[in-house]
Formats: C-alpha cells, structure tokens, sequence
C-alpha cells in the first residue's frame, strides 16, 4: 500500500508541476500577446508598403514612354529653349506662308510662374494669317494668345481673301517647367 501511495503522490506531484507549467506557459503567452499582435501588425503594414511600392514601380515603368513624350512639349527655362520655341514657331509661319518677325521673345517671371512672352509681326494672306493662328491655338505646347490685331492692307473695303493683311500678335509660352525639387534647385 505504501507503494501505492507513493506513486499516488508522485503522481500528484507530477500532476501539480504539470498543471502550474501549463499555468506559467499560459501566462507567459499572454504576456507577449500585445506584443505578437503588434509585430504582426508590423508585418501586415511592411507587405502592403512592399505590394504598393512593387505596383508604383510597374506604373512608372509603364508611363516612360508616355511621358518621354510629353516631355517634348514642356520647355526648360534656357536660351537653348527659347531658341527652340522661336524656331518651331517659325516653322509653323513658314508652314502656312506667313511672313513672321519676331520683335520680342524672352523668358520673364520667376518660377514657378516663369513664362516665355513673345511678340511678333504677321504679315499674309487672310488664308494664311489664319490658318497660322489656327496652328498656334492647336500647338502642343500651351500658348496663351494674349493680344492679336490683325487689318488688310487694302482698308476696310478690301477685305478679299488673297488680299495682304497684317498684324501684331502678342502670346505667352505657359507649359515651361519648374527646376525640379529633387535637382537640388
């Protein structure tokens, strides 16, 4: 009997030390629980931040080419610039058969509001003078027309589409772009 009580209060004891470990495991996992569930949280914000910066990737990888083009319509605050526009203005003058003189093109303001004025004599048929203005509000690049006086050579009563007619034109290049904050500007 004295066998079977000593297993008995082994058992017991085992018993006692099993069920207090149980006790301090359980304990112990509520203890880091606020801290699992944060470190979880953690991972769950550090995936999408992953997901969200694969997918920006993709779509600026996916815009280059769109933007390599739009490129082409926005001017750097240069003189190589200001050239450039003179002479794709010019182009169109010479496009539609206008005589055009260029009396002032420079940049003016300070960015981010920098524009590039130009003033310029027009000189053509109505036709011509037209289809020149017709150009100039199409132009890629946004052109405001700020003034524009146009009158045949041959007065009020010779308004006839072959006949010469001259002008002023007065217009503002207003797509030239900021120096980008990341250059250091």
């Amino acid at each position: 009997m004295t066998t079977m009580r000593n297993i008995l209060i082994v058992i017991g004891v085992l018993n006692v030390l099993l069920i207090g470990g149980l006790w301090f495991g359980y304990q112990a996992m509520n203890d880091h629980r606020a801290e699992y569930e944060q470190l979880s949280l953690d991972i769950m914000k550090e995936e999408a931040t992953q997901k969200n910066a694969a997918t920006l990737l993709r779509t600026l990888e996916t815009i280059q080419p769109a933007r390599a083009k739009l490129d082409n319509f926005f001017y750097e605050h240069s003189d190589d610039d200001g050239v450039r526009f003179v002479e794709e203005i010019e182009g169109l003058a010479r496009i539609t058969g206008v005589n055009l003189m260029v009396s002032v093109a420079n940049f003016s303001g300070t960015p981010p509001n920098t524009i590039f004025r130009m003033n310029a004599q027009v000189n053509g048929t109505w036709t011509q003078v037209n289809r020149f203005m017709r150009l100039l509000e199409v132009f890629p690049a946004h052109v405001l027309v700020t003034r524009w006086s146009f009158i045949s050579a041959g007065g009020a009563k010779d308004l006839a589409l072959n006949t010469p007619w001259g002008g002023v034109i007065n217009f503002d290049l207003m797509s030239v772009k900021e120096s980008a904050p990341y250059a250091g500007n």
